[in-house]
This record gives C-alpha cells, structure tokens and sequence, in this order.
C-alpha cells in the first residue's frame, strides 16, 4: 500500500519528501482503522477488557523482553548513523531514493 501512496504523492503528484511522508501516514492510520474495526467486532476470545497489573507477571516480560529491547535499540542507533551519513553526502532526495528502492525489496520478503 506503500509503495502505490509514495508513486501516486511522489510521482505523480510531485510532492517528494513530503507526499513519501503523507503515504506513511496514511497507510499507518488505515492499518490502525482496520485493526480496530476486527477488535470491536469480533465477538470471541479476543477484544479489549479490563486488566490490572500482576508484579509477577511484569517482572516475567521485562526480563524476557530486555535481550529484544537490546536488538531493536542496536538496529535503530545503526538506522539512525546510517541515514546521518546519507542525508550528510546525498541529501533528502538520496535518502528518498534509497528508502523507495528499501520498500520495493521489503515487499518480496
């Protein structure tokens, strides 16, 4: 869905950086709709309810959810050097580039 919203606001409309910025968005708020709309629809095991906090429990998904935190941490400071580095030698439109030519591989994943 991506890749047509940055081809209908980058391409045809011309709008760069800014119309990659607005498809983002706008695929992100549809997926939110559409998660939301199968939460209160759906009438079986699954939906919201009322919680409270186990200690226990807490305790548990923090310490198995650390090693994790470790590798997303590492991934987005490596992201975030790396778009440093391009933005500091090709500037907006090179990182353009690189991301639209990085969403069009991701879809074959």
């Amino acid at each position: 869905m991506r890749f047509h919203g940055q081809s209908v606001f980058v391409g045809r409309l011309s709008m760069g950086v800014q119309g990659s910025a607005i498809a983002s968005l706008l695929v992100q708020i549809i997926g939110v709709c559409v998660q939301l709309a199968w939460f209160l629809r759906l009438a079986g095991s699954i939906g919201f309810r009322r919680f409270r906090f186990d200690k226990a429990v807490n305790r548990e998904t923090i310490l198995n959810g650390s090693s994790e935190f470790i590798g997303e941490m590492a991934s987005a400071i490596s992201m975030f050097a790396f778009n440093y580095v391009l933005m500091k030698y090709e500037g907006t439109e090179g990182a353009l580039h690189l991301r639209f030519l990085d969403s069009q591989f991701m879809e074959f994943e």
